[in-house]
C-alpha cells in the first residue's frame, strides 16, 4: 500500500468509521489495514466505492461456506465488475478478492486461494499493511501467478461495468 496520507477515522467511542458506508466498526488491527486498503483501491487504483464491499460471504455452489466452527466464511474485501454486481453480491461478477491481515502477520495465502477458486475472481490481493502481494489467475484458471502490478482499474465505468485486473 502506498502512503497517501489516509488516516483511519474514529468516532467518539473509539470505533472505526467505515470508509464505504460511514457505519461504525470495532477497532481492530486487521480492520485498520482493511480500511487503508479500501482507501487505496478508491483513491490510488481508481475503483468506484460502489463496486467494493467488505466482509462478503463466500459460496460454494448454492451453499455459503462455513469454517470448522460453523461460522460463515467471509472475504475481507471484494471488488465487483459493476455497481449492480456489488449490490447483488454476484459471485459470478467478481474482479478480485482481497485478504487483509494485521501488521506483522504473514499467513492467509491459502485462505485467499480458496476465496478465488470459489468465485469468478480473476485474481486476488494479500496485504498486512506492511507488504502487499498481487495474484492473477493463469489462463488455465487452475493456477496463480504473482504480479508486481497492483489491480489498477482499466478505464472508466462503461455501461455499468468496470475493467478488472490489468495484465
Amino acid at each position: 500500500m502506498s502512503n497517501t496520507g489516509f488516516k483511519v477515522r474514529f468516532d467518539e467511542n473509539g470505533d472505526i468509521v467505515d470508509i464505504l458506508g460511514g457505519g461504525c466498526l470495532k477497532s481492530t488491527p486487521e480492520e485498520k489495514v482493511r480500511q487503508r486498503f479500501i482507501e487505496t483501491l478508491i483513491n490510488e487504483y481508481h475503483y468506484p466505492a460502489n463496486t467494493i464491499r467488505r466482509e462478503v460471504p463466500i459460496q460454494h455452489g448454492s451453499k455459503e461456506l462455513r469454517d470448522k466452527d460453523g461460522n460463515p466464511v467471509r472475504a475481507d474485501i471484494v471488488v465487483y465488475a459493476s455497481k449492480a454486481a456489488c449490490l447483488n453480491r454476484d459471485q459470478g461478477k467478481i474482479n478480485f478478492v482481497v485478504e487483509c491481515k494485521r501488521n506483522k502477520v504473514e499467513d492467509g495465502y491459502a485462505q485467499l486461494v480458496s476465496y478465488i477458486f470459489n468465485t469468478s475472481a480473476n485474481g486476488g490481493v494479500w496485504t498486512n499493511g506492511d507488504g502487499t502481494v498481487f495474484y492473477r489467475r493463469e489462463r488455465t484458471r487452475t493456477a496463480f501467478k504473482s504480479s508486481r502490478r497492483p489491480p489498477v482499474c482499466r478505464g472508466a465505468v462503461k455501461d455499468g461495468r468496470m475493467g478488472g485486473l490489468r495484465a
